[in-house]
């Protein structure tokens, strides 16, 4: 599974992210995530992350800029 910004949100949530009203259908586990970019939401608690146990690759940088000015700081990108 390979996700782009906000494709990264819905690809972390498919392996595993716990996200209040959302999962991965029954039976169904991606055999790895690639995460470009990857959109984390202001709100993200820390714990969010922690159950994610599909093999997890993101990529992301301190210039990683959001041109749609949704992410007020690239090193938000970088709490994943």
């Amino acid at each position: 599974m390979v996700g782009f910004d906000l494709g990264a949100q819905t690809a972390a949530a498919l392996a595993g992210e716990r996200v209040v009203g959302a999962s991965a259908p029954a039976g169904w586990q991606p055999k790895a995530a690639i995460l470009l970019s990857p959109y984390v939401a202001e709100d993200s608690g820390g714990d969010r992350f922690g159950r994610i146990g599909t093999p997890l690759l993101a990529v992301t940088g301190p210039h990683d800029e959001d041109p749609f000015g949704w992410v007020d700081s690239p090193s938000r990108r970088q709490r994943l």
